[in-house]
């Protein structure tokens, strides 16, 4: 190997060379994962060995003419041995490197013969099925592979940690990225955290070799994903190192991930592990999650490196800082008031979740265009006037214009302001995520204090989003954090109820999405069909902050009328209202009728010989209400076979056989 070829193989990839001594070099480092301005990266012209301070990149000739794409055959030599030269490290030629093929081998029967068939029971589902985990004198042992998939590093856990093969600052777990969506990429604290949510069906998941310190060279396709969240332990260490690896992932890709947050009543140290030995459903682990916060380094405690930062910004020391009582209390800080008494909350998310065919994108409808002029929400909640943005991705946009229209009178003496206040996302002609419009005409900041209506989560995510996942949700429970928090406006967000929950009383679990919407949620309203009257829903407030709430968690009826929802009075005895009846009420009165000797003797009848048998034998009144009662009543009962309608208002009652 000369040296004039080894200069000249890095001479070809490392810009601005510099002498730094005999057959020792300095220059800007090559490789894509670490944007270099400092002249960090080290050669030796002579020995072909070379170290990046900044990034760690490490290795020889050969090694770096494959990583650049070049032959590595000029740079073989049989007789090179090791040599013990930067940093104190040793590095390998040629010779060492052939023999490194049969320690992989080596290793792998060491994996197969000693560790996998020692692995607890209680384990095997969780971590042999994912990653081929074994068990090592008392410790979990998790083989590393490599691009070919063959093992060429094993690493044994605390408290007997020991390792062997190639273990320098890797990812464990990133032979699965290949396979992932580009959705999300979690980044967890340790292996088995890894093996946990990989089995949990996670999609992209990694870990550093060296716990939540060492962080390993970051990845160019780490940027290919729409969101990075890192997920370490529950202590003191685990949110500093997940702040330094979110600084790393910042300098070294310009991207910003966000930082789970674990609830504060968790032990010290839990983590997803610990949370799936509790509860296989993994609640904790999809709220911290869902409660992850996009990393700021304006606040960070670690400060950016010069290049990235200027000389312009902030570091943690003229950041956030420690407030005394006193500072704290004589602040002008913003108190959120209720927009909708019970039901939205300024800068706040509000769900709405309910059966299909309930009405919610009616419901919602109704909700815009109270807040929007200020009348009282279902007849009885209190509003504030505010402006309204209402994203229809439910329905057609002729559908919703239809249904406005309908709502009209209702809104009548409102008219003016509902005009003012009142604007609608009209629905993409294509199944695609619906937010991205959002941001744009939030920008204009006309929207601050007022409120942003999405009907309906599943419609708004797009196909490739599985809204029954808590995890596909993260995204989406981002997307509306930095609404809120942007923008300054309350977000109200419409979903399903899970599948099976009809016949049961009003539960926050019901709702579609589970904890991650519920435990981002300030409010939470739900609503479900009453199978004792078509026209009639059971509303339920199940979860509130900060407010008084003498409903909360208390059933009670609102009356659907045309498009239009009027509450009523509280519900005794909730489960009487998911039961079927025997015997509905339409079929109880068309009964009625054929036993009233009035009806026997007549073959046809109108409207009015109809009302005089209500009138006289059920005791109704005559009320516009109620014609429109027996309007309902007569379609369902010849759309059921009971009733014939021979010509314009002339009908008969049908023979039914026994």
């Amino acid at each position: 190997m000369k040296n004039t070829d080894v200069l000249h193989l890095f001479e070809k990839h490392v810009d601005n060379i510099k002498s730094s001594g005999t057959n020792q070099w300095v220059g800007n480092c090559p490789f894509p994962n670490h944007p270099d301005r400092k002249a960090s990266f080290c050669f030796n012209s002579e020995h072909g060995l070379y170290n990046c301070k900044g990034c760690g990149e490490e290795g020889n000739a050969i090694k770096f003419a494959k990583a650049m794409g070049e032959n590595p055959e000029p740079f073989y030599s049989d007789d090179y041995q090791a040599t013990k030269v930067i940093g104190g490290k040793t590095y390998y030629h040629a010779l060492k490197e052939t023999k490194k093929e049969v320690k992989v081998d080596k290793l792998l029967k060491i994996m197969n013969d000693k560790f996998v068939k020692k692995l607890p029971k209680e384990l095997d589902n969780r971590i042999h099925s994912v990653n081929g985990v074994g068990m090592d004198d008392g410790c979990l042992t998790y083989p590393y592979f490599d691009a070919d998939g063959n093992i060429d590093g094993i690493k044994r856990h605390k408290p007997k940690a020991k390792s062997w093969g190639n273990m320098k600052k890797r990812w464990y777990g990133i032979w699965h990225i290949g396979h992932a969506s580009r959705e999300t990429l979690i980044i967890t604290e340790g292996e088995k955290d890894v093996c946990t949510l990989k089995e949990a069906q996670f999609g992209a998941v990694v870990s550093g070799s060296g716990g939540s310190n060492t962080i390993p060279p970051i990845p160019p396709v780490f940027k290919e994903f729409k969101e990075i969240i890192i997920l370490y332990d529950n202590d003191e260490a685990g949110r500093k190192g997940a702040v330094k690896m979110a600084d790393t992932i910042y300098k070294s890709l310009g991207v910003l991930p966000h930082i789970a947050e674990w609830w504060y009543g968790l032990p010290k140290g839990f983590d997803c592990s610990d949370d799936y030995e509790q509860n296989p459903k993994l609640e904790e682990t999809y709220s911290a999650i869902g409660n992850a916060k996009r990393y700021d380094p304006m606040k960070s405690d670690i400060p950016l490196s010069n290049e990235l930062n200027g000389d312009n910004l902030k570091t943690i020391n003229e950041g956030m800082k420690p407030m005394s009582y006193k500072e704290f209390m004589s602040e002008s800080w913003h108190v959120e008031v209720p927009i909708v008494d019970n039901i939205v909350t300024e800068n706040s998310l509000t769900t709405i979740g309910g059966d299909s065919g309930i009405g919610k994108s009616w419901l919602g409808m109704n909700l815009a265009m109270c807040i929007s002029s200020g009348k009282k929400f279902l007849d009885h909640f209190p509003t504030k006037e505010r402006r309204v943005l209402l994203a229809q991705f439910e329905l057609t946009n002729g559908q919703v214009m239809k249904r406005l229209d309908i709502l009209k009178p209702k809104y009548f003496m409102q008219r003016e302001l509902i005009q003012k206040n009142l604007e609608i996302l009209p629905k993409a002609e294509s199944f695609q995520d619906q937010w991205k419009p959002l941001y744009d005409l939030l920008d204009n900041g006309s929207y601050k204090n007022g409120v942003v209506i999405v009907d309906n989560l599943y419609t708004s995510v797009g196909v490739d989003v599985d809204t029954s996942k808590n995890q596909d949700l993260i995204p989406v429970i981002n997307k509306i954090d930095e609404i809120m928090m942007k923008y300054k406006v309350a977000v109200v967000l419409i979903t399903h109820h899970k599948k099976g929950t009809k016949e049961a009383p009003i539960q926050m679990d019901d709702i579609l999405g589970g904890a991650t919407i519920t435990r981002w949620s300030s409010n939470i309203f739900q609503m479900k069909n009453s199978q004792v009257d078509n026209d009639l829903r059971v509303g339920k407030i199940t979860k509130i902050r900060d407010e008084v709430c003498e409903l909360y968690d208390k059933p009670f009826k609102i009356r659907f009328e045309e498009g239009y929802f009027i509450k009523g009075e509280i519900i005794d005895k909730e489960v009487a209202h998911y039961v079927e009846p025997s015997e509905r009420w339409e079929r109880k009165l068309i009964e009625d009728m054929r036993h009233y000797g009035e009806f026997s003797k007549k073959d046809k009848w109108d409207r009015d010989w109809l009302w005089s048998f209500l009138s006289d034998h059920q005791k109704w009144d005559k009320t516009p209400s109620n014609e429109k009662k027996v309007s309902r009543f007569l379609n369902r009962v010849i759309a059921w076979g009971f009733v014939e309608k021979l010509t314009h208002n002339t009908y008969t009652l049908v023979e039914i056989d026994a």
